[in-house]
């Protein structure tokens, strides 16, 4: 557990493992790097070495309000890669972490040797369905509505643990954070240059996911030219918490 001094802000961070293979974890909107750890990170083998931010705005790095756009978290990935002396490194991110890592390729592909998305916001269109837009910006320190809008993230009814871990991560985002996600403004920078990226990529894709239009993550998977693509059939948004076996097994055959 250590904090790291990025962008002039203060960032949450931990590390795992040993290896000489670095992989770098980056969450959803809402929730933090906890969503990484029993899964995922404890899993991998001895040859990586594992980081997890709390990305500015989330989790224990909660007290930054300002800056939480993609092109933003973009860059505090990248700087916290050259001060650690990282590069090149594997990526794995979901939703707003796949976004993040979309930007990250496209403004410093070279420190990149491969990409796992999953159920990522693609840069076509709005980053989320327009209701979802508005009520976030309602929701923001609102017990009752951040529950309602996580558990329609879920395919089946979580449990009362999980959905109170969530809740509790969601209640650490300011409503500044919330503001300025959700802007207008806050779109990927030179999507246009999709085609060119050459990054290895696996773009893992629920088919019934609500948050993350279905149609434009299959379209992001066609634009990039090293894209490997696996659909879960009757899977939404949050099946990297509902079928994490699945999803790590996916995962690993691509790493």
């Amino acid at each position: 557990m250590s904090r790291i001094k990025i962008n002039n802000v203060e960032l949450y961070y931990e590390e795992h493992g040993s290896g000489s293979e670095p992989i770098f974890f980056v969450h959803g909107f809402l929730v933090s790097s906890k969503m990484w750890h029993d899964h995922y990170i404890s899993r991998l083998p001895a040859k990586y070495h594992a980081y997890a931010m709390d990305m500015r705005g989330h989790g224990q790095s909660n007290q930054i309000k300002h800056g939480c756009t993609l092109v933003q978290f973009a860059d505090d990935i990248y700087q916290f890669s050259q001060q650690l002396q990282l590069t090149p490194f594997l990526y794995v991110g979901v939703s707003m972490g796949g976004g993040v890592g979309i930007q990250l390729a496209l403004d410093h592909p070279e420190v990149l040797k491969g990409l796992v998305l999953m159920n990522t916001v693609t840069g076509f269109g709005l980053l989320a369905p327009p209701l979802y837009m508005a009520l976030f910006r309602l929701m923001a320190g609102k017990p009752w509505f951040l529950k309602m809008m996580l558990k329609s993230a879920f395919k089946r009814p979580p449990s009362d643990d999980t959905m109170q871990l969530f809740l509790d991560e969601a209640m650490l985002v300011s409503r500044e954070t919330v503001t300025e996600w959700t802007h207008p403004n806050n779109r990927m920078q030179h999507f246009e240059r999709l085609n060119h990226l050459t990054v290895p990529t696996l773009v893992m894709i629920g088919d019934k996911d609500t948050v993350i239009p279905v149609d434009g993550q299959h379209r992001l998977a066609d634009a990039l030219p090293s894209a490997e693509k696996i659909v879960f059939e009757d899977e939404g948004h949050m099946m990297g918490a509902e079928i994490p076996e699945d999803v790590f097994i996916a995962m690993s055959a691509f790493l």
